[in-house]
């Protein structure tokens, strides 16, 4: 029996010598082992979020702080910024003591009245009075809380788009609230 090896053009046999000049390709050999593959899709697109908010003043002012960090996740209710509240402090604070004089004044009518020292009249001006202030302080109270922004709901804060000490308008976009990131347009 003899053995043959061929190539292309020409046959050899086991009795003449077999001349092999190509190179072979170096092979590596390695253990076959599992595990996971994770697929990785390069793609172009849009992420969009579940639910967002483009968060802007109610009342214009300088910003005072920023309180919160680019990026991070906040609760429902987290003060984010806080615009210069001093003079509405004060505001505050001069309404408090016009709403005290106005009632202690109402409180000193009330008895003069049952006993006919003084007129009904006044006592109705007194209570009005007394309405005045007390609505006085509510609007204070109201322009106080609307200078600190708060986030409606909780989610993910992006950078801010101003700096302390700048002078911010009734409207303007200081920041986007996003709930989660999910939908992705391609």
């Amino acid at each position: 029996r003899q053995m043959c090896i061929r190539d292309r053009h020409k046959t050899y046999s086991a009795k003449s010598p077999v001349k092999i000049t190509k190179k072979l390709a170096k092979v590596r050999v390695a253990t076959v082992q599992s595990r996971a593959i994770t697929p990785v899709i390069r793609a172009v697109g849009d992420l969009n979020p579940d639910q967002s908010a483009k968060l802007s003043p109610k009342l214009a002012g300088t910003v005072h702080k920023v309180l919160y960090v680019a990026g991070s996740y906040v609760k429902s209710g987290t003060p984010l910024i806080q615009l210069d509240d001093s003079i509405s402090h004060s505001n505050l604070l001069a309404a408090k003591a016009a709403l005290h004089l106005k009632q202690m004044n109402y409180d000193r009518l009330r008895p003069l009245v049952r006993k006919g020292m003084e007129s009904k009249a006044s006592l109705d001006n007194a209570q009005a009075q007394l309405i005045d202030a007390k609505s006085k302080v509510a609007i204070e109270k109201t322009h106080l809380d609307n200078l600190l922004i708060r986030a409606p709901f909780a989610g993910y804060v992006d950078s801010a788009a101003f700096s302390p000490g700048e002078y911010v308008s009734v409207g303007q976009t200081l920041l986007t609230i996003a709930v989660s990131y999910t939908h992705l347009t391609l």
